[in-house]
Order: C-alpha cells, then structure tokens, then sequence
C-alpha cells in the first residue's frame, strides 16, 4: 500500500495524485495486468497515467516481471538483485517482500549498506539481504571505461584481495542444471 508520504519522496510524475488514487489506480491495474490471468490486457494499452503507476509499483517491477520470469522460463525465482545507485532501505522492504533474499545496489562508502550480508536489521530476520563488497562489471565497464577484460582482472584482483585470509567458503555455488 502505497502512502502520501511514499509518492512524494519518490517525486510521483501527478504530484496532485493522493495514495487512496495511487493505490485505487494501481489495484485496478494489476488486476487487469496480472499475468497469472489468461484474460490480461498487455500493458502497453494502458494509459500513460496507468503505466505511470505500474512503473512507480515495486509490485509490477519485481513481484509481476518475476511471475512473468517463472511462467515463461519455467524456473523458480527465489531473489534478485538490485544494481546502480544505492536504495533507500524503505525500497529495499518494499522489494524484498517478493522474494527469499536481495543482492543491493550499489554499496560503497557512504552508499547503501556496505558489506550487509545477512538481514536488513536484526529485527527484520525472515528474507536475507546480501550488499555486494565487489565492484560492480557494469560500473567498471560503464562508466570507469575499461574493457571486459580489465574488469575481470579488476574482478579478479578484488576477489583475490577479499579471500586473501580465508580458509572456508562462505557460499558455494552450483552450475545451472
């Protein structure tokens, strides 16, 4: 449920809109969207204030694209990752309620929550965050200009550095079946 105080710190593009509009809007909207309904409309018909509100709804960015993901790909999602700038630990609640756990966005000093890797607080322990402690590829390659290969040495040297005095892997990873 989206509040007042909510569509103003996100600079809503109907700074006249009140949340009881928002979330009326936005309920109609999903319904008519939503893709477990054989009867949906595509959301490119909607009205360009309608698709401002899906766009503005972490519901239709993370909870739909992800039930769109699974029908589509036939797999389960579990979690997701949230790149670029650094989210407001608001955003990130409202996000993570789709899913088991979050990678966050950028989190270098003084951005986002560097090194969390665990929960958002210790009170909020039933969906795990993870704050990458790595340079980001994109952020490398986008706007440091180096090329894919001096990434992953870039990559490479940071991973190196971080595992330096480890003796035990904290996750192990399989390959995809």
């Amino acid at each position: 449920m989206v509040t007042d105080e909510l569509l103003q710190a996100r600079n809503f593009v109907y700074p006249d809109m009140t949340a009881s509009e928002f979330n009326a809007i936005l309920a109609d909207t999903l319904a008519r969207t939503d893709p477990t309904n054989p009867n949906a409309i595509d959301p490119a018909d909607l009205t360009v204030q309608e698709k401002a509100v899906l766009e503005a709804s972490y519901r239709f960015q993370f909870e739909y694209s992800k039930l769109v993901i699974e029908r589509e790909m036939g797999i389960q999602v579990t979690g997701a990752a949230v790149s670029g700038a650094p989210e407001r630990i608001d955003a990130t609640r409202e996000i993570i309620q789709f899913f088991d756990y979050i990678s966050g966005g950028y989190s270098g000093t003084g951005a986002g929550y560097p090194g969390a890797f665990g929960y958002l607080t210790p009170g909020e322990n039933d969906r795990v965050y993870l704050a990458p402690n790595m340079s980001f590829d994109f952020s490398l390659v986008g706007f440091n200009g180096m090329t894919p290969e001096q990434a992953e040495a870039t990559w490479l040297a940071e991973f190196a550095a971080l595992t330096a005095n480890g003796r035990l892997c904290c996750f192990k990873v399989d390959a995809m079946q």
